[in-house]
C-alpha cells in the first residue's frame, strides 16, 4: 500500500499561508473559549464568602439549614450534606456575600454570623433538633 506515489513532487510550502491562518484562528479560537465562554466557576477560595461545617445532634432537613441561613440574610446560600458515618447529620455551608450584618453587630466574624444564626434558628423553629456543634 502506498500513501504518496514514488516520484511524485507535493509542494505543501505553496499552501502554508492557509495553514498558517487556520492555525492563527484557532488559537485565537481557543484563547476566546477558555477566557470569555464559558466563565469558569470559582469557589470559595477564589470569589470569597464564607464556610462552615455544622453538625447537628439529632436529624435535619437541608432544606431548614438554607432556609435559616437565608433568613439571615444571604441571597443564595449553598447547603450540601457531608456523608460521614460516624455523624449523618452534617452539613457545609457556603455563602458567598461577605455578611448581612454591619461591623459593629458581627465583630469582624462572618463565620460566627453564619454559625449564631443557624443555632438560633435550631432552637426556635425545629423543637427537638439539636444545635449545631462546632
Amino acid at each position: 500500500m502506498e500513501l504518496f506515489k514514488h516520484g511524485k513532487v507535493y509542494d505543501f510550502m505553496a499552501i502554508r499561508v492557509y495553514w498558517i491562518a487556520f492555525s492563527l484562528l484557532a488559537v485565537v479560537l481557543a484563547f476566546f473559549s477558555v477566557l470569555v465562554w464559558p466563565k469558569p466557576t470559582y469557589g470559595t477560595d477564589f470569589k470569597g464568602g464564607t464556610e462552615v461545617e455544622v453538625a447537628f445532634t439529632k436529624p435535619i432537613d437541608a432544606g431548614a439549614v438554607r432556609t435559616a441561613v437565608h433568613n439571615l440574610g444571604f441571597a443564595a446560600p449553598d447547603i450540601v450534606s457531608v456523608t460521614d458515618p460516624v455523624n449523618p447529620n452534617r452539613y457545609l455551608i457556603r455563602v458567598q456575600e461577605t455578611s448581612a450584618l454591619d461591623e459593629s453587630k458581627r465583630g469582624g466574624h462572618r463565620r460566627c454570623a453564619v454559625l449564631c444564626g443557624v443555632r438560633r434558628f435550631a432552637r426556635r423553629a425545629l423543637p427537638g433538633v439539636g444545635a449545631p456543634h462546632r
